[in-house]
């Protein structure tokens, strides 16, 4: 591990920071700030590169720019360790203050039920960085408290499919906390299936600094989305949208934000009229886009959608997505056309040659009509012959033939 910390408090952690591009699993070391914290190896995913597994597909659109990461709780299969359990985390330049409250707070992500079954996530800490990674050389260490050195600052339990959720943690350590570590509780599960999860858009802050963290307030395509600040009576405020000030604008809360750039101008009239500028919140709904490709036989039509398409061609259908976003399909329509197939063979008497469900066994000349897989029709001109086979008679003592 580089002996270089990472400032994550009073800032926010994206994994669109990155050194590379993840060309398969395992690739945390592309990613900037967070670092992979145990000898079980998490997966950084990028729209730049891997984007994860086929059979355990990231739920779209993600919370927060183009990447991610994914974790297990567990390996399950022909080499079954309930122990491997991923783990994502940070060395602190600036530690977590004893005796100050901070805000975790982080979106979790779930594949399908049975991969990703409800469980406890828990944020760990530690009074020195040379307890990060953990495990190491040991991919059954399982969880952090499992070695020397860790402690569980909170827990939270949570379940979904398919989806994102926004979770928190909240913490006032006792002691400071140089090193913090994210994944599943000490628990040994026994599941059939691989249990695998996702974690986006990590931010750790003093909760007094969380006043000056804008959040949104539900799915970016949600028809109530909206943006929030925690709210003081003592504060005053201004939002203002791609640098420009939104008249009446002055609550915690700003309500069917659209699109574009957002910050807010806060005032705290108990700390002698203090004007703080929040970071910049980037907001736009997202868009996903996929491609099918239909074939249909000739003469006949398939159903895009809404239409009836008879014809070849590139069709695009805006959708709405279960989370109310866009979805454009762009459907490629492909017409087969009648097949015709000339087939000339030979046979010895005796032989039987198939064509299709129909047997032959003599000479002939035939045409057969065949389905294809699709349903489409083809033909086969059959051109069928025996092999003409001399047998003489008889043979002379020298090997000549005889007439």
């Amino acid at each position: 591990m580089s002996d270089r910390g990472t400032d994550l408090t009073n800032s926010q952690s994206f994994f669109e920071e990155k050194s590379c591009c993840p060309e398969n699993r395992s690739s945390l070391n592309c990613a900037d700030t967070w670092i992979q914290a145990s000898e079980a190896t998490t997966d950084y995913i990028h729209k730049c590169g891997w984007f994860g597994w086929e059979d355990l597909p990231v739920p779209v659109p993600l919370p927060d720019g183009e990447a991610c990461i994914g974790f297990r709780n567990g390996r399950f299969g022909m080499d079954p360790n309930p122990n491997w359990k991923e783990y994502t985390g940070a060395c602190l330049t600036s530690p977590l203050k004893a005796g100050v409250t901070y805000k975790f707070q982080f979106w979790l992500g779930f594949t399908n039920y049975l991969n990703s079954p409800p469980l406890n996530v828990v944020f760990y800490g530690s009074t020195d960085c040379k307890n990060l990674p953990f495990g190491e050389g040991n991919e059954r260490h399982g969880c952090p408290l499992n070695g020397e050195g860790w402690l569980a600052l909170d827990m939270i339990y949570a379940g979904g499919s398919n989806t994102w959720t926004r979770q928190e943690f909240n913490v006032t350590p006792h002691e400071d906390i140089f090193a913090i570590a994210i994944g599943p509780d000490c628990y040994e599960v026994a599941l059939n299936d691989n249990p695998y999860y996702f974690l986006d858009n990590l931010v750790l802050a003093d909760v007094k600094e969380f006043e000056l963290v804008i959040s949104p307030t539900t799915h970016p395509c949600h028809p109530d989305f909206g943006l929030s600040l925690p709210f003081r009576e003592s504060n005053r405020y201004q939002w203002y949208r791609d640098g420009i000030a939104l008249v009446g604008e002055t609550s915690a809360d700003l309500k069917a934000p659209g699109e574009g750039s957002f910050q807010v101008r806060v005032i705290d009239n108990n700390g002698a009229g203090v004007c703080k500028i929040t970071k910049s919140y980037f907001h736009k709904k997202p868009i996903s886009r996929s491609m099918v490709t239909k074939q249909v036989c000739e003469g006949s039509s398939v159903m895009v959608y809404d239409r009836a398409v008879s014809e070849s061609g590139v069709f695009l259908d805006t959708l709405q997505t279960i989370d109310n976003c866009d979805s454009i399909v762009e459907t490629q329509v492909v017409m087969v056309s009648h097949a015709f197939v000339d087939l000339k063979a030979k046979i010895f008497q005796g032989e039987q040659i198939q064509v299709g469900h129909k047997s032959y066994d003599q000479p002939t000349s035939v045409s057969v009509l065949l389905k294809s897989s699709l349903g489409c029709d083809s033909t086969v001109n059959l051109e069928l012959s025996f092999y003409e086979v001399f047998f003489p008679n008889a043979i002379t003592p020298n090997g000549r033939w005889c007439e």
